[in-house]
């Protein structure tokens, strides 16, 4: 089965009975912009590759349904899911003036 995905950044599996696949998806590169459902988001498939969810939002930003940059995700033994971004270099760096921003940040399962 071919799976398709954009600029897939990151991939880990769930831990336990949670034998899920988490990818996290970089931006749309310039050429791109505007166009729907590229990127900025971490995609839960099963095993056989089908979509069961996902969370994020493709307008980029610091909002909590919002990534800038993800490049690393991870799944903890209660299924938290944890997202790493370099989110400094490519957004706060850009900022006048420049500042930090977060660039890990944890979803907490509540269900299933």
């Amino acid at each position: 089965k071919q799976i398709h995905m954009h600029r897939p950044m990151a991939l880990c599996t769930g831990r336990g009975d949670d034998t899920n696949l988490y990818v996290a998806e970089a931006a749309a590169p310039p050429v791109q912009e505007g166009v729907r459902r590229l990127g900025l988001r971490v995609v839960i498939l099963d095993r056989e590759g089908n979509q069961i969810t996902n969370f994020g939002n493709e307008l980029g930003g610091e909002g909590h349904d919002q990534f800038i940059a993800p490049h690393a995700v991870s799944v903890d033994s209660e299924g938290s899911v944890y997202v790493a971004e370099v989110s400094y270099t490519a957004f706060g760096s850009k900022q006048d003036p420049v500042r930090e921003v977060t660039s890990l940040r944890k979803w907490k399962r509540v269900s299933g």
